[in-house]
């Protein structure tokens, strides 16, 4: 593949991140948050469905939930 070769854009995928409070604090008192991330997520999969999916996986955890992103990430090839 050389500049000005036609892209090709490939299947997206999708992951849903969420960002937890640990309810601990580090040295300077600040709130240590961590990331879950799940990967090959259903392309139809509505954001309804994926919010309601992050807090039933949390509602079994003693953390809570600070944020929830739905990121898409599509290749653009072929690349040779």
């Amino acid at each position: 593949m050389a500049y000005g070769d036609t892209v090709v854009p490939e299947d997206p995928m999708e992951r849903l991140s969420i960002r937890y409070d640990t309810g601990e604090t580090n040295s300077q008192g600040k709130e240590i948050y961590r990331t879950m991330t799940l990967s090959q997520i259903k392309a139809d999969a509505t954001d309804q469905a994926l919010y309601n999916v992050a807090y039933r996986l949390f509602e079994m955890s003693n953390y809570s939930v600070a944020v929830i992103t739905k990121r898409e990430n599509t290749g653009l090839g072929p690349i040779d």
